[in-house]
């Protein structure tokens, strides 16, 4: 008698039909996307109406004091795509001082969300008038992703559509006192103090820096910030003497006794002439690797 399975023709017959057919519809799909026309996909295209904002930020503001001004339309480019895709253009701020003079700020590109700022410094006292103009314009296939030829982008089914224009204006005060910012900055402490740092007091950036020196490979060397690896270029130490903490990690010294008080009566145990670990230092705590 043979030992050998008994296998089922006609399992094997429709095993071999389901993988075939699988392979057809993934081949169908493959083809089908790489032949997407990257043209209008309306016909006849489309007029998509447009609204425009704008915004001048602080309000109000003392002359020769920087004002920030952002403007922006409610719909993103089709296809923006990260540094990808249409971007609007020759978009335009025109300002009106209170003297009647004009002057346009622009005109520049939107970003991929479909607005773009510009910082502005008034310099009469009085109110000022901004008006943010977006102009129409028909996309076209700008700055395309890389991919397959023929490929059709999200939102690509708007190239070839004209998106009308639009405006939006809003005033801005601007008197002779300056404006104290609304978020202080907080002194460096006089006494002690200990972490977490409060997150609101952003100049203490400039005490409790970290110590990200690592990759010493000389003697003496304890990180690698500039050239001779024992500079941190950010931060400030206390300028009185102090121990932050002390913890032993090799013996050595003065032996004593017999051997004398010369170079040669002294001992330390391991790595006598190598770092013992390359600090690291983040949030207040040093990270080594005991040796």
């Amino acid at each position: 008698m043979s030992n050998k399975p008994i296998v089922n023709s006609k399992i094997r017959g429709n095993k071999t039909a389901a993988s075939m057919i699988a392979l057809f519809l993934v081949l169908t799909i493959a083809v089908t996307l790489v032949a997407l026309p990257a043209a209008n996909a309306h016909t006849p295209p489309w007029t998509i109406s447009t609204y425009a904002f704008i915004n001048v930020a602080p309000n109000p503001i003392g002359v020769g004091q920087t004002a920030y001004v952002n403007f922006w339309i409610d719909k993103v480019p089709p296809t923006a795509d990260g540094i990808y895709g249409v971007r609007w253009h020759n978009m335009k701020v025109t300002v009106t001082k209170p003297n009647g003079d004009t002057e346009t700020l622009g005109p520049f590109n939107s970003d991929a969300t479909g607005g773009g700022g510009i910082r502005y410094v008034p310099d009469q006292v009085g109110t000022y008038k901004f008006e943010g103009n977006f102009p129409e314009q028909t996309t076209v296939v700008e700055n395309p992703r890389p991919g397959p030829p023929g490929l059709l982008p999200s939102g690509g089914e708007y190239i070839n559509d004209t998106y009308l224009g639009s405006s939006a204006t809003t005033t801005l005060t601007v008197q002779e006192e300056q404006v104290t910012t609304a978020y202080p900055a907080n002194p460096l402490p006089k006494e002690y103090w200990t972490r977490p740092i409060n997150s609101m007091n952003r100049e203490w950036y400039s005490i409790g820096g970290n110590w990200l020196g690592l990759a010493a490979t000389s003697f003496g060397a304890t990180g690698m910030y500039d050239s001779k690896g024992n500079f941190n270029p950010y931060t400030t130490a206390p300028n009185s003497a102090h121990v932050v903490w002390t913890k032993p990690i090799a013996f050595g010294g003065q032996i004593g006794g017999e051997f004398g008080s010369d170079d040669t009566s002294l001992y330390a145990t391991g790595t006598s002439f190598e770092t013992k670990f390359g600090a690291v230092i983040l949030y207040g705590i040093l990270y080594y690797t005991r040796p």
